[in-house]
């Protein structure tokens, strides 16, 4: 009861608002990125997990998100490895 009146008194007379994380666009200027996971599920860089939440003072962050990040597949490079050239002709 009483973190939650502290919250609204912040909000309301001060202006901090909690930043919304879990299904947002990755943003490093809003989130801090602590930890990835790659997945075929995962079209572009999104927030799938929060750690800690940040805040912002009217427009000014407070504190980052720390966050976790699903992020697609890292597409196969199109180029032959080392292993995979030619031998050189002398």
């Amino acid at each position: 009861m009483v973190a939650s009146q502290l919250t609204g008194l912040l909000k309301e007379k001060w202006g901090l608002t909690k930043i919304e994380t879990i299904d947002q666009t990755y943003d490093p200027n809003l989130h801090q990125a602590v930890a990835f996971e790659e997945g075929e599920q995962y079209q572009q860089e999104i927030v799938i997990e929060e750690f800690q939440c940040g805040y912002r003072l009217h427009e000014r962050i407070i504190r980052a998100a720390s966050v976790k990040v699903g992020k697609p597949l890292a597409k196969e490079d199109n180029r032959q490895s080392a292993n995979d050239a030619p031998p050189a002709s002398a």
